[in-house]
């Protein structure tokens, strides 16, 4: 069984993927908040593969005062996982993208910064690099086996990162 946590208009159609979205706009995807997973408590443990791409920069910041917040999702994301379940997480490569801003200020990439505010909750809430994106899914308990560009369409518009964590 695979999660495709925050699928938005991306769900992924094959069979063993369970598409999940806080704003579910297309059919197939079933309603939930990914930071809490309250709906599917039960899949705890029988997990084999998460996917969160442009997700965690939507969830409130890590260490922050906000419960709950990315750190406490990922937490909880890897409890949903068998062990040797595989974590994979892409969003924005806020070093990259700020590397390009400043020597392109007119380029449109302040979207990618704060998000593109459609409806609540699509704004960004945090930027992450690679090493703070990597250290804290560490610190959450995984092991990180791969970091490098995203590999979501996106990354032809929007400089990505994608770390690949195993329980």
């Amino acid at each position: 069984m695979k999660l495709n946590l925050g699928c938005g208009l991306k769900p992924i159609i094959a069979p063993g993927w369970i598409n999940i979205d806080a704003v579910p706009q297309c059919p197939g995807v079933e309603y939930d908040n990914v930071m809490t997973l309250a709906n599917h408590h039960s899949l705890t443990g029988l997990v084999d593969e998460i996917r969160c791409i442009h997700v965690i920069e939507h969830l409130p910041r890590p260490f922050g005062f906000t419960k709950p917040n990315a750190e406490t999702a990922l937490k909880l994301w890897r409890t949903m996982l068998r062990d040797g379940g595989r974590l994979i997480v892409e969003c924005p490569d806020l070093d990259a993208v700020l590397r390009i801003y400043v020597a392109h200020p007119a380029s449109r990439l302040k979207r990618v910064i704060f998000g593109l505010g459609r409806w609540d909750g699509d704004e960004h809430q945090w930027g992450y690099g690679r090493s703070e994106l990597s250290d804290l899914m560490a610190y959450c308990g995984f092991r990180i086996v791969y970091v490098g560009e995203g590999q979501d369409e996106d990354q032809a518009w929007c400089p990505c990162v994608r770390v690949e964590g195993v329980k």
